[in-house]
């Protein structure tokens, strides 16, 4: 900094303002270096996570910050950093609601309508691909046409993936050629699943023989992900997929495909609400439900309950 007196420049005075400069930029470093050792999780850091495969980069989720309403991010506590943006996310209710069956089921949809979108707070523009693709999607108007297409934020630039095991629900795609429709069933491998009809029109994964259970080609799903997506696409996941949700959640965190999906809304199956339909529906809780959604929010993952 120089400054003219007469118009002679004032050597003195430009000499003291460039010491005052070179003091206050350097009590600036230390101070973010403090706050750095004291403080280190105030960023969000993915250099640890191994490469899921060669053409993805993790450049969208290094050194993330709220630089903007830092203290009140750090206050919320339901949140997710992306795009240098403390994103909100609806609570969780741990309760599950009581009375009759329809009852509980009518009480818990309820809580839907609180969900907050991630497609509202950030520039969809800046990824490449946008893309829904449903876990469970029974017929078309089940969740593609009665809430995402109708609900999601610019649902209308999204290409749409379906799969569904029962081929039952086939006629209601006819005419639907917005939609990539899979008649398989996901799970952590390739392989082959028996699935067994419920009176609910819903079907699910069994390892005992029903004379109404039938043989369906099933997908490794965390492999589809790596294979068709990259971190600099927008990929929303919907899963209804009556308990399957527990192992295949396992193994996209286990590979590390679970940073490829940005918006995940997951019905999570436990016999406290659906009750207890066969012997696997014993196996899971609300609290193994509240582990994984809690597990994953802490990973930074944006996470719904489905309902």
């Amino acid at each position: 900094y120089q400054r003219r007196v007469h118009g002679e420049m004032d050597v003195n005075n430009g000499w003291k303002c460039s010491t005052l400069i070179s003091v206050a930029l350097n009590i600036s470093l230390v101070a973010l270096l403090l706050r750095h050792f004291l403080h280190p999780h105030s960023s969000v850091h993915y250099d640890n996570i191994k490469t899921i495969n060669s053409t993805v980069t993790l450049s969208r989720f290094k050194n993330i910050s709220a630089q903007n309403g830092n203290n009140a991010c750090e206050l919320m506590q339901h949140k997710v950093l992306e795009q240098g943006k403390c994103i909100p996310l609806e609570p969780i209710i741990s309760e599950v609601p009581g009375g009759s069956r329809n009852l509980r089921w009518k009480n818990w949809k309820r809580r839907f309508y609180s969900v907050l979108y991630k497609a509202s707070y950030l520039d969809l523009s800046l990824f490449k691909k946008k893309v829904y693709i449903d876990l469970g999607a029974r017929d078309y108007d089940s969740s593609i046409g009665s809430w995402f297409k109708v609900s999601y934020p610019h649902s209308n630039i999204f290409t749409i993936v379906a799969f569904e095991a029962f081929k039952g629900y086939e006629k209601t795609y006819y005419n639907k050629t917005d939609v990539e429709l899979h008649f398989k069933a996901v799970w952590t491998k390739n392989t082959t699943v028996s699935f067994a009809l419920q009176g609910t029109g819903a079907a699910h994964i069994t390892d005992v023989k029903r004379s109404d259970g039938y043989i369906v080609e099933a997908i490794d799903f965390a492999e589809f992900l790596m294979q068709r997506y990259v971190l600099d696409d927008f990929v929303v996941v919907k899963m209804d997929i009556e308990m399957a949700e527990y192992p295949i959640l396992d193994r996209l965190i286990e590979t590390n495909s679970i940073y490829l999906i940005d918006d995940l809304f997951v019905e999570f199956h436990f016999k406290e609400l659906h009750g207890v339909r066969s012997k696997s529906f014993e196996k899971y809780t609300r609290k193994d439900s509240l582990d994984m959604i809690f597990k994953l929010r802490k990973m930074n993952i944006y996470i719904h309950e489905w309902y």
